[in-house]
């Protein structure tokens, strides 16, 4: 009777881990980032999450040139576009993101599927030495991303 007792209470802790474990895979973000450097689309870097959970994002770091970018709050983007010499006046060809709004638990979430430029070339024209100048500065630039699952799991991405 004993070792009945002791049978199912093992299977129930086995099946309770089990559970647990793919309660966790069942959420799972993953964020990759994208380079698009060709004249189709928007160049740029987008950041998607092709997982199937909410990714909680708590960092954006940046390396130009292989080199770390010292980054002022939770992203490095735009201290590495300074870096890379993207100044004033070319700013208004350029949009980028910063870390801004966050949820309830004080960050950013990027929803299962979803994807947000990080950074991208919002002019139509892609020719001229503004273009060119932009496509050269990406080609130097690394992003990465710190982020969360659902239950607390860190990757970068």
């Amino acid at each position: 009777m004993i070792l009945i007792s002791l049978a199912a209470l093992i299977n129930a802790i086995w099946q309770g881990l089990l559970t647990r474990e793919h309660n966790k895979l069942s959420v799972k973000p993953s964020i990759v980032i994208h380079k698009n450097l060709v004249k189709v689309g928007t160049p740029g870097f987008i950041m998607k999450n092709i997982g199937i959970g909410p990714a909680y994002i708590k960092k954006i770091s940046c390396r130009v040139d292989g080199d770390p970018v010292l980054q002022k709050g939770k992203t490095g983007i735009k201290p590495a576009l300074d870096k890379l010499g993207i100044k004033d006046p070319f700013f208004d060809l350029i949009n980028y993101y910063e870390l801004g709004e966050t949820d309830e638990l004080g960050d950013v979430a990027l929803r299962a599927g979803g994807e947000e430029e990080l950074i991208s070339y919002k002019s139509e024209i892609k020719e001229g030495e503004t273009y060119d100048r932009f496509i050269a500065a990406m080609k130097r630039l690394e992003i990465n991303v710190k982020y969360e699952s659902f239950y607390g799991e860190e990757f970068i991405g």
